[in-house]
């Protein structure tokens, strides 16, 4: 998908409340000096440069509230622990050494980035096989045992958010919400 074929309009411009916490709010989760407060504001030519990289749009209602915070600790108003991850990754293109980790990309990158593929060499084709295209599944939030991902395989325009669990679990992939925004939303919002 090319980043000029694609406008971001933001049509809930009116959100009072970040889905995360802000660096300076004591609940963020955070040290000041911690590196996920230098994650780079987010602007529309981040999301556009996250969008030719991955060939995956971010859901509108996602995009609006990374651009008023990069990523963090999700908010009290927003968080359901039946469902909700407890922190949201930030959107970076270049990922440095401390933030690989806590970022938005795909599954394959991730995995591949912490050595999975290497330690485990059956693993790539295992989950390839079960799940396809392993780049259109995003990692939303992982502990690195669980993963939170937007399922781009089917509903690209409105992905589903899924769980995985490749410790404890069966290693199926399980839907949690039928969009991002229904994962975080609660009838008090």
């Amino acid at each position: 998908m090319s980043s000029s074929a694609h406008q971001w309009q933001f049509p809930h411009q009116h959100i009072q409340i970040p889905l995360c916490y802000l660096p300076n709010e004591t609940l963020s989760g955070y040290p000041p000096n911690h590196p996920i407060n230098s994650a780079p504001q987010v602007e529309t030519t981040l999301l556009s440069e996250f969008e030719t990289k991955t060939g995956c749009r971010l859901p509108n209602w996602l995009a609006e509230h990374l651009m008023l915070q990069n990523g963090g600790t999700v908010r009290n108003e927003y968080f359901n622990e039946d469902i909700s991850p407890s922190e949201v990754f930030s959107i970076l293109t270049n990922f440095s050494e401390e933030l690989w980790d806590s970022t938005i990309q795909a599954l394959d990158q991730w995995l591949d980035r912490r050595g999975d593929f290497e330690d485990n060499p059956e693993l790539q084709p295992e989950l390839e096989r079960r799940f396809g295209d392993l780049s259109k599944l995003i990692v939303l939030y992982t502990d690195g045992h669980v993963f939170n991902l937007l399922d781009y395989r089917e509903k690209p325009e409105d992905p589903p958010v899924v769980y995985l669990d490749l410790e404890a679990g069966d290693g199926s992939l399980a839907m949690i919400a039928p969009s991002v925004e229904e994962l975080f939303l609660k009838p008090s919002i």
